[in-house]
């Protein structure tokens, strides 16, 4: 039995913008979690700088290695430079929030696939629902350009590579019977 081509039609967009907003979201996951943990390692080395220059204060240093004061001064003024700069923790949270609301389309378009696969809903509903997330997901990922958020390509290629094969071990079974 063949399905009807408008419902091919929107089984494959539901199955695109799903599997789109689920590369999204581990995306954006990825990606601020990456923006944390450069602000946790530029923390980090900060405190080391600043704990080199106030050894030479107390005198503790050694002759021998007494340019460190000097290095953790430039260091210090360097990588308060750079996080002012940067701004890791604005951009993290950011992409925090990009990843949840994709997720949150995500889940809506996991539902509308499931309700669609059991025949469950109206055709021109679910177009109107899928285009209308679509808008909602490129609303929402234009923040990450409007924040100076470079886009990393081998990250999102990767994301996309993950997302795809988790969906087919995931619905693999669905589609072979169903589609």
């Amino acid at each position: 039995m063949t399905q009807p081509a408008n419902e091919l039609h929107t089984r494959n967009a539901v199955w695109q913008t799903m599997l789109d907003a689920d590369r999204l979201n581990r995306y954006y996951g990825v990606l601020a979690d990456r923006h944390r943990a450069r602000y946790r390692w530029l923390r980090f080395v900060l405190i080391f700088a600043a704990v080199g220059g106030v050894t030479r204060l107390t005198d503790l240093l050694p002759k021998a290695i007494d340019w460190i004061p000097e290095v953790s001064a430039l260091a210090i003024i360097a990588l308060v430079i750079w996080d002012f700069m940067a701004d890791y923790p604005r951009k993290a949270a950011i992409l925090h929030t990009i990843a949840i609301e994709c997720d949150d389309y995500s889940n809506q378009l996991h539902q509308i696939w499931l309700s669609l696969t059991r025949g469950e809903v109206d055709v021109e509903r679910v177009i109107a629902q899928v285009a209308y997330i679509d808008t909602q997901l490129s609303r929402i990922t234009a923040r990450a350009g409007v924040a100076d958020i470079a886009e990393n390509h081998k990250l999102n290629q990767q994301a996309a590579t993950e997302t795809y094969s988790v969906a087919r071990d995931r619905f693999y079974t669905e589609v072979y019977n169903n589609g």
